[in-house]
């Protein structure tokens, strides 16, 4: 009980610190936002063949293709597994008079 008083007593307090001193152009502002980077950057990403790559040009390629690859079509030109569970909106008489010449 008593540990967990006193993690809430840092807390409220540098949350207080944080209040009082966090949104000026200190020292503590300054230390705080530098923390904040070094905690959020992308040091590497493992690219497809499971190979990691640290480089910041590298870690760039790597991110580049797998979003390439995330939003570029693969155009299939077979659509019979798909249409297997596509439900029917005609019937087979309905299409054959619809595509008569």
């Amino acid at each position: 009980a008593r540990r967990r008083h006193e993690e809430q007593f840092w807390k409220q307090k540098s949350r207080n610190m944080w209040l009082k001193d966090g949104d000026l152009n200190t020292k503590f502002f300054h230390a705080s936002t530098k923390q904040r980077r070094t905690v959020n950057r992308i040091v590497g990403l493992h690219t497809d063949a499971n190979v990691w790559v640290d480089g910041e040009k590298e870690v760039e390629k790597v991110a580049v293709s797998y979003f390439d690859k995330l939003f570029t079509s693969t155009s299939p030109d077979n659509f019979t597994g798909i249409l297997e569970h596509v439900s029917e909106r005609i019937t087979t008489r309905e299409n054959e008079v619809l595509t008569r010449p």
